[in-house]
């Protein structure tokens, strides 16, 4: 309803922080070709990584309700405040006019190709309209294998 600008934080991505085999398990009981609340975030420190997984299917604010563009006006980023678990914060790319529809990059910036066989068959059709367009929805493949 209000202009944003570039760099304000816009709203938390919240839910229930899943482990690791929480977030398989739940992944391979939906199919990717519809509703998945699951946001991963992946943080590398030199050689080591952290993987944060959140599940706004059951519990969630207004954040799972932010569509996919592969031109978002929103980025993700990891925030710690008195805890080592980070939450997930949304900030503004640019200055977004008001009443202009709030997006983020489900992928966060990743280049995800499509997979081969099957899989690439049921994932959900990209509906966003840019001219950056991937055609299709990203998921966590790695939430499909062991």
């Amino acid at each position: 309803m209000q202009a944003i600008t570039r760099g304000s934080f816009v709203c938390e991505y919240s839910g229930e922080l899943l482990s690791d085999d929480a977030a398989r398990r739940r992944a391979r009981n939906s199919n990717p070709a519809n509703h998945n609340y699951i946001l991963t975030m992946r943080e590398h420190f030199g050689t080591k990584s952290l993987t944060t997984y959140v599940d706004a299917t059951y519990f969630g604010n207004v954040g799972r309700f932010i569509n996919h563009s592969c031109q978002p006006n929103l980025y993700i980023q990891p925030v710690r405040v008195e805890n080592a678990i980070p939450r997930v914060a949304m900030f503004a790319l640019s200055d977004i006019p008001a009443d202009t529809e709030l997006s983020y990059d489900y992928s966060g910036g990743v280049n995800l190709a499509l997979d081969s066989g099957e899989r690439s068959m049921t994932r959900k059709a990209c509906l966003c309209g840019s001219s950056h367009c991937k055609l299709v929805l990203p998921y966590d493949d790695s939430l499909f294998t062991s």
